[in-house]
């Protein structure tokens, strides 16, 4: 992370799949947060995944975002 604060991970996108969105924290073995069905942004898909964490300047942060049932496609990821 280039500050420490409270970020907002999400896949809101209107032309793009079902998603789910995990985050870890240091190393792909330590989950902090996942989240399948947001709600409150506009012009999303129907259902797409977002996360607001307090992140720590200087730490790695790996997200990974999956297809409900497999669904794959073209997306966005806004890291705010």
């Amino acid at each position: 992370a280039e500050f420490s604060g409270s970020a907002h991970f999400s896949t809101c996108d209107g032309s793009s799949f079902d998603t789910s969105i995990a985050l870890y924290e240091g190393s792909c073995n330590n989950q902090v947060a996942c989240n399948g069905d947001d709600s409150g942004e506009d012009g999303c898909q129907s259902y797409y995944s977002a996360i607001d964490y307090n992140v720590q300047l200087g730490l790695n942060y790996y997200i990974r975002i999956g297809g409900w049932q497999g669904a794959t496609g073209s997306g966005t990821l806004t890291i705010e």
